[in-house]
């Protein structure tokens, strides 16, 4: 799923399309290559539950599949938003 600067709310109507895409990974898995989901996340918009929903699925999703899955904290926020 991409970001969208617009996007501010991940909700149960988007767990299928990011599963459709989680399960293009299993081509790779069935033939015995590891897979590692590198950096993902969701930036900070004043949405807490809504990245704490995203984070829990996709981390759901990897464990299913046996997907490596590797959190991507920048560290810091963007100035022009409110820290998180």
């Amino acid at each position: 799923m991409l970001e969208n600067a617009s996007m501010n709310v991940f909700d149960y109507a988007s767990v299928p399309v990011l599963l459709e895409e989680f399960n293009q990974l299993k081509v790779f898995k069935e033939q015995g290559i590891p897979v590692i989901l590198g950096e993902y996340g969701a930036i900070n918009k004043m949405n807490d539950d809504d990245r704490a929903y995203h984070l829990g699925i996709i981390n759901r999703m990897c464990q299913h599949l046996g997907v490596v899955p590797v959190y991507w904290d920048q560290g810091w926020y963007d100035l022009s938003m409110t820290p998180d």
